[in-house]
């Protein structure tokens, strides 16, 4: 083995995955380095690893760290934004819930089935009009009445239709840039 010694003012670390982890290789690649040639002497002693004269042996021969410990660092991070992302997706899930609960947010399914219950009675209801006022009107005014009627009501349907259509896309575009923004 090499013949330098550290010196007594260094700070050392004790246990050899932390010396592993501040030099960047695995607990196997150091315990590996112990054993050869170029490790310094005093590079590990009862008192623990003297890492910046590991390092500068390290650094003089050209010895690098483990292909694998930087292919498992990149793989911890990538398991880390993983887990946060499915804690975040979790805390999100969470509000609503909360917000259902504190009566802030309306279950989709019973506002459509109102809105449906509603437009379907009232369209029902405007089928049925012309037939209603032409009962009320002189026998010669009916035909007419009836045509008119009908044709201004579906001209409102249409009109109707084409306003949520719009309404509902603006609104999709605004959850879209809410979403996008966040």
């Amino acid at each position: 083995m090499a013949t330098r010694r550290g010196s007594k003012s260094t700070k050392r670390i004790r246990t050899q995955s932390a010396a592993a982890d501040e030099l960047g290789i695995t607990a196997r690649q150091l315990r590996n380095w112990e054993q050869e040639d170029w490790f310094p002497d005093g590079g590990r002693t009862k008192s623990g690893y003297d890492i910046a004269l590991i390092r500068q042996a390290q650094e003089s021969l050209g010895k690098k760290g483990s292909e694998l410990r930087e292919a498992a660092v990149a793989l911890k991070m990538r398991t880390g934004e993983a887990k946060l992302e499915r804690e975040l997706v979790e805390v999100q899930r969470k509000q609503l819930i909360l917000k259902r609960e504190q009566g802030e947010l309306v279950p989709r399914r019973a506002v459509e089935l109102f809105a449906s219950t509603v437009l379907t009675e009232l369209g029902d209801w405007c089928d049925q009009l012309p037939d209603l006022l032409a009962a009320v009107v002189p026998a010669r005014a009916r035909k007419d009445l009836r045509k008119r009627i009908t044709d201004e009501l579906n001209r409102r349907r249409e009109q109707l239709a084409t306003r949520l259509s719009e309404r509902a896309m603006a609104a999709d575009l605004q959850l879209v840039d809410q979403e996008s923004s966040t």
